[in-house]
């Protein structure tokens, strides 16, 4: 073989191999078959009132118009199970003297998302038992929480 020749099935090679360690293929090398990358599963869902995929949140908005009540410092279990709980705080505006001049007043929550529909959640509910007019219950869709 001459070199034109080498040249361009070494180069042919090495492109293929490339391309299946990008693609999440197999390298085959010295006899064996050794995976180049791990490929993990798609990762199940709720919507923000930003229309973006969120996986476990640690904070969360409630209220999509004004962002008056939230939920933070999430910690979850049983994300992307047909359950999956979170205990964490809701912050909600007082609206004293008046929503704009408000201040946020914390309360311990806890938080269950259900209703597992491909990969989202399709229902929220928080109860914080110190809160006023709870238990708080959503509709989870791709334009957040309603």
């Amino acid at each position: 073989m001459n070199r034109t020749a080498i040249a361009a099935t070494s180069g042919a090679l090495g492109v293929v191999a490339l391309i299946g360690a990008f693609a999440g293929g197999y390298f085959v090398g010295r006899g064996t078959n050794q995976p180049t990358t791990t490929l993990s599963a798609p990762l199940v869902a709720i919507y923000t009132c930003t229309h973006d995929a969120v996986s476990a949140p640690s904070s969360y908005v409630l209220t999509c118009a004004d962002a008056n009540s939230q939920l933070q410092g999430l910690r979850w279990s049983g994300w992307g199970s047909p359950t999956a709980h979170a205990s964490g705080v809701l912050s909600q505006n007082d609206c004293i003297p008046d929503c704009a001049d408000g201040h946020f007043v914390q309360f311990p929550a806890s938080v269950t998302v259900t209703g597992l529909e491909g990969l989202a959640y399709t229902w929220l509910s928080v109860k914080a038992p110190q809160a006023p007019g709870g238990p708080y219950d959503f509709t989870l869709t791709s334009n957040g929480p309603s």
